[in-house]
């Protein structure tokens, strides 16, 4: 294992993720497990806790991305369907649009 390598790619991966470069956050998860299959010596116990608290960091880091990514793409559809108004059905069956926003809200 390549302890020294290993907490570079996690503090490269915190601040990639922060500036939300998704391309190269699968690169630095290749070059981590990489670097966490490399012959080597074992960190001591001190440092194998550092890189365990700096993993830790990182991985609630991506998962608030995630979390954000989830949100926006939800709020996006919710707004596409807003923008194409609201349809009820009458006893016939036939579906109606009631209302729609999209003309009004939509770039000309």
């Amino acid at each position: 294992m390549d302890a020294d390598r290993i907490e570079d790619l996690l503090a490269t991966l915190t601040e990639t993720a922060r500036r939300a470069d998704f391309a190269a956050l699968a690169e630095l998860a290749e070059g981590i497990s990489a670097a966490l299959a490399a012959p080597g010596p074992h960190p001591t116990v001190e440092r194998a806790e550092r890189l365990r608290a700096a993993a830790a960091r990182a991985a609630a880091l991506l998962n608030a991305a995630r979390d954000g990514i989830l949100a926006g793409r939800t709020r996006a559809a919710e707004i596409r369907r807003a923008l194409d108004g609201t349809a009820t059905y009458d006893p016939a069956g036939n579906r109606a649009v009631l209302a729609s926003a999209g003309a009004a809200l939509r770039r000309t």
